[in-house]
């Protein structure tokens, strides 16, 4: 799982936010992509579990929910895609790689 933290006035997120949608349709069925806003309400209990303190964060998660990789900051699409294929099974890392499209 990918957990893309966002907030309402992060310049950054919005660069990031066609990646997001990207990573998700090419991941579907497979890794969940998802965006959380780290500023609005229901989701605050997450951003202190989690120790968000920078917007945009990203954290990568296994299928047990332990967090394999963590980053702050603007991250490029091609990073992202390459963090997620990590967390594929090793049969279909190969697959994933095949299928990849030039990134941006």
């Amino acid at each position: 799982m990918l957990i893309d933290w966002t907030g309402d006035h992060c310049l950054a997120c919005r660069i990031m936010a066609p990646w997001i949608v990207e990573l998700r349709e090419k991941y579907k069925n497979r890794i969940e992509v998802v965006e959380l806003n780290a500023d609005r309400t229901p989701h605050r209990h997450l951003v202190r579990y989690y120790d968000i303190r920078i917007i945009p964060t990203q954290l990568y998660l296994d299928a047990q929910g332990t967090v394999h990789h963590r980053h702050a900051g603007l991250a490029s699409l091609k990073e992202m895609d390459r963090q997620l294929a990590k967390l594929l099974p090793p049969g279909q890392r190969a697959e994933a790689k095949g299928k990849r499209k030039k990134l941006q």
